[in-house]
């Protein structure tokens, strides 16, 4: 890679671990203010403002990556994306109740700053990922840093947690403001004579691409939402915390590798998924170490039991060099062949569901990770063989009414 890339690749993961840091502190204070009830009403209102964002979307922030990597510029998709997503945030802090499942208003009101807060860090992530793909980072460093700042800051706002994580999201969606501005990102246009079918025709598969990996990668939260009580989702997010939040880094590094290996195999060069499988599977074993290490101290801290949460995490680190590995291939092979990458997404998450269902009807929070696991190295198997294949490059949407 060239010598940019690692610098940008530097900054990225520099300001991500600083953000992974201040989500960490953030979810202590939620632990210490709020209780364990408190992490599993954020971790599965997270997870529903994800998923509904995600659709909302319709898969343009995953395609804006791609996007930037090829210098297109979709402006008419960037403001649907904006109303569709603003129209969906206001959707769910009318019904933060459903949301997070509480009657406690104190509760209610922390889950609507969640929303918010998610609302406004999902409006950035089309602009942001722009920049990223176009190796153009800066903004978000700066944003990704600011928004650390304000959750560590929690702790002086005890009684307005919800708040603080609405703040740190409009860091993120301010940043993608500026950096579009300055650093000649993409910038949005009303939607005038580009209606929304035409939107979903040019974003369908990378609105499957990202849901299908988002599913592949937290399916445990989800089933836990389902099946588990909000205790039992709290030590489930704590037990995985580091592990899952880490496996951005990955991502990010496949970010930022997409703009120099189109080049390489626009010349002729093919993918190396061993190699790559390789390397990233050997950071998600030092990671499953850190995370061991860390274990005492984010049980304690969020108040909780060592024992409570120890099978989630260990669960975790026996999956996170399978979890690294996908995190990092995804992107890669999307690039190389979307349609193959999708159908091995599906695999994924077909094995997770057949696991499931063979498994007992009360199923705790370490089964649920292990059977994540398990669909992920069937979609890993599945990527491998993809980037093996003869290339397709996925990249090539048409973009007439952008």
């Amino acid at each position: 890679m060239r010598r940019e890339l690692w610098f940008s690749a530097g900054g990225l993961w520099v300001s991500q671990g600083a953000h992974k840091l201040g989500v960490l502190v953030y979810s202590l204070w939620v632990g210490q203010f709020l209780g364990s009830e408190g992490v599993g009403v954020m971790a599965a209102t997270l997870a529903v403002c994800w998923i509904v964002g995600n659709i909302a979307g319709l898969g343009l922030p995953d395609r804006a990556v791609f996007d930037g990597a090829s210098s297109r510029r979709p402006a008419k998709l960037y403001g649907w994306f904006l109303i569709l997503g603003g129209v969906a945030t206001a959707v769910l802090l009318s019904q933060a109740h459903w949301v997070s499942q509480q009657a406690d208003t104190r509760l209610i009101t922390f889950a609507q700053g969640l929303i918010l807060g998610a609302g406004a860090q999902g409006l950035s992530a089309v602009g942001l990922s722009w920049l990223r793909g176009a190796a153009r980072p800066t903004a978000e460093v700066w944003g990704t840093l600011a928004a650390a700042a304000v959750l560590v800051s929690g702790g002086a706002f005890p009684d307005h947690l919800g708040a603080v994580w609405a703040a740190s999201g409009f860091c993120f969606l301010v940043s993608a403001a500026i950096g579009s501005v300055a650093h000649d990102g993409l910038l949005p246009r009303l939607p005038i004579g580009s209606g929304l079918l035409s939107y979903l025709g040019q974003t369908w598969a990378y609105w499957v691409l990202g849901l299908g990996a988002w599913l592949v990668g937290n399916a445990d939260l989800l089933m836990a939402r389902a099946l588990l009580g909000a205790d039992e989702v709290g030590h489930l997010q704590v037990g995985t915390m580091v592990v899952r939040g880490l496996g951005l880094l990955p991502w990010v590094a496949a970010s930022l590798m997409l703009k120099d290996v189109r080049m390489h195999w626009a010349q002729g060069a093919r993918p190396t998924p061993v190699r790559w499988t390789m390397k990233v599977g050997a950071v998600g074993m030092l990671v499953s170490g850190i995370a061991w290490l860390l274990l005492p101290f984010l049980a304690r801290g969020h108040g909780m039991t060592v024992s409570a949460v120890a099978s989630s995490a260990t669960a975790s680190m026996v999956i996170a060099p399978v979890y690294f590995a996908l995190v990092l291939l995804v992107p890669l092979a999307a690039q190389w062949h979307l349609g193959r990458t999708l159908r091995a997404l599906m695999m994924g998450l077909m094995t997770q569901a057949a696991v499931l269902w063979v498994l007992d009807p009360m199923p705790t929070g370490a089964t649920l990770v292990l059977v994540m696991g398990v669909g992920q190295l069937v979609a890993l198997m599945w990527l491998g063989q993809v980037l093996s294949s003869r290339p397709h490059q996925g990249l090539d949407v048409d973009v007439r009414a952008s």
